[in-house]
């Protein structure tokens, strides 16, 4: 993916904050972001906050720790409330 593609469906997600090139997630969101390519994935849970450096971006999981990679390999980004925070109970979803 190009860094103005990235950039550009970080900036679409409510939950979302930007200051100076750090992308953080407001309490109650979650993100996930996919890596590489079909057969050489990598799953990136609970990104709490992405930076980009020109291509290079590091994705902050509570998860995973730091994931450094470079926007080419992002393939997909997945964001959405968390039900807590929609008012939702477990199983009643």
């Amino acid at each position: 993916m190009q860094t103005e593609v990235f950039v550009d469906i970080l900036r679409k997600i409510k939950g979302i904050e930007d200051k100076d090139g750090v992308y953080t997630l407001a309490d109650g969101w979650d993100m996930t972001v996919h890596l590489g390519s079909p057969g050489r994935a990598l799953v990136v849970r609970k990104v709490r906050a992405v930076r980009i450096d020109g291509p290079l971006i590091t994705l902050d999981s509570t998860e995973s720790g730091s994931i450094y990679c470079t926007c080419s390999d992002v393939s997909v980004v997945t964001a959405e409330e968390a039900m807590a925070a929609r008012g939702a109970r477990a199983g009643f979803g």
